[in-house]
């Protein structure tokens, strides 16, 4: 059996860096998948002012760690990992006004629903040492010709 942690980041989130924001996979399965994040000072969206990184990242942190698992469903289907979007977010909540240099936290991500067009539905959570310091439900859409979806578009 294939294990997440045997991959980079970069090979299961189609970003490039700087903005990759997710460090390393800790764990996956079906429904599931948790990542590390390290606050670093060359983090795009480090502010030199709270010495950390803004808590209302933490939702790309979220849908990052969603491309992730997303990523990794494609692999173990022996499909290229595909591009995806967030749609939104419901009851985003925030215990903390930023996460602290050189402190690392976790992303934990449990699919609620996924349809067959693309749509899902996950309930995310971060903790920083076991502590649940935020949650969220994200909406997330990932087509299956993530090309021809965007041509439609531009056709409206």
């Amino acid at each position: 059996m294939v294990a997440v942690t045997d991959f980079k980041i970069e090979e299961l989130v189609p970003h490039a860096s700087p903005m990759v924001l997710i460090d390393e996979p800790i764990s996956a399965d079906q429904d599931h998948f948790s990542s590390l994040i390290k606050v670093k000072s060359d983090n795009l969206f480090y502010d030199d002012d709270i010495r950390g990184i803004p808590s209302w990242v933490i939702m790309e942190m979220m849908a990052q760690t969603i491309a992730a698992y997303a990523g990794f469903q494609e692999i173990l289907a022996n499909k290229p990992v595909r591009v995806g979007f967030l749609l939104g977010t419901r009851k985003f909540q925030s215990n903390i006004s930023h996460l602290e240099l050189n402190q690392e936290y976790v992303v934990t991500v449990n699919k609620l629903y996924q349809e067959y067009n693309g749509l899902g539905s996950f309930a995310c959570s971060m903790t920083k040492s076991e502590t649940v310091i935020a949650t969220a439900n994200l909406n997330v859409f990932s087509p299956e010709n993530v090309n021809e979806f965007l041509n439609k578009r531009s056709e409206l």
